[in-house]
């Protein structure tokens, strides 16, 4: 997983990127319009946020060996549980602070539809967003990978061509 952390932090770059440029779309679009749209807080597509929230957590299975490895073993879960904590709060400021620049966004399927559609940044900012899939699709699978191969195959066994390209 060390050689991928390259790669996540370049994702993870990527993403702060286009966050903030979305932050930055929905403050202009509140200052153009000089109104802030208010919405119900439960609506009835309140419970179609239960599988992204599980989605947003699944990168645990990552943090979880680093425990292992990191020198100060003893607060690992607190520093673990901070940022945790300030991931949710920039989920919900995030949300909050689109819907209130953008209203409802029950036609959009990302916020990035939401940006001037024929601006040079927005095309930048998608591209971005699709690039950061491909640098941190394999930090993300590959503990689900290690875990499926720890199933199918023995680790006491010598490797063969088999295993190396399964």
């Amino acid at each position: 997983m060390e050689k991928l952390a390259w790669s996540h932090l370049l994702g993870n770059i990527l993403i702060l990127t286009v966050v903030t440029a979305v932050i930055v779309y929905s403050g202009l679009e509140i200052g153009d319009n000089g109104k802030v749209y208010k919405n119900d807080f439960i609506t009835k597509y309140a419970i179609k946020a239960v599988p992204y929230s599980a989605f947003a957590f699944e990168g645990v299975a990552v943090v979880m060996p680093l425990r292992e490895i990191v020198a100060d073993q003893k607060n690992f879960m607190k520093l673990t549980s901070i940022v945790v904590t300030c991931i949710c709060a920039m989920y919900i400021f995030f949300s909050e602070f689109s819907d209130l620049a953008y209203g409802s966004q029950e036609n959009y399927t990302l916020i990035l539809d939401a940006l001037p559609s024929t601006g040079v940044i927005t095309y930048c900012l998608k591209g971005l967003y699709t690039v950061n899939l491909f640098f941190s699709y394999p930090m993300m699978m590959t503990p689900a990978i290690d875990l499926i191969e720890g199933f199918i195959f023995n680790e006491n066994e010598a490797q063969t061509p088999k295993r190396y390209w399964l």
